[in-house]
């Protein structure tokens, strides 16, 4: 199902193919699973970016544990979110991209230190 996105490149506002960031991956990757999101803008800066994944997460609810297809956030920045990826149907793997890397599917125990949450969109909350 996600395969061909394994070999994508990072890209600050791309939206494939070919070409993600962390964001339009997700989406991407939503979209394949029957799951709309809102758009939401692509952001260098962490601290901006921080703010607008914390006022984005408004339209999601928090997760005690992960759920195929919800959303992990991370704190790659002590003290800022800034980096999130999807939950993989097995709840034990998640996909997301990197800057200067590609696409990779990783273990959620690996990244566990690094997580703030778990999130499952709900459009019209």
């Amino acid at each position: 199902m996600f395969e061909d996105l394994l070999n994508c490149e990072f890209a600050y506002g791309a939206k494939g193919p070919g070409k993600y960031d962390c964001f339009t991956l997700a989406k991407e990757v939503l979209r394949r699973a029957g799951i709309g999101i809102k758009d939401w803008p692509s952001i260098v800066d962490v601290a901006i970016r921080h703010d607008a994944i914390q006022f984005g997460k408004s339209d999601y609810t928090r997760l005690d544990q992960p759920e195929a297809f919800s959303i992990v956030t991370f704190k790659l920045v002590p003290g800022r979110v800034t980096h999130m990826g999807v939950v993989l149907p097995e709840c034990k793997t998640f996909i997301h991209i990197m800057q200067k890397r590609r696409v990779a599917i990783e273990r959620l125990d690996y990244w566990r230190h690094k997580i703030d949450g778990f999130y499952r969109f709900n459009p019209g909350q």
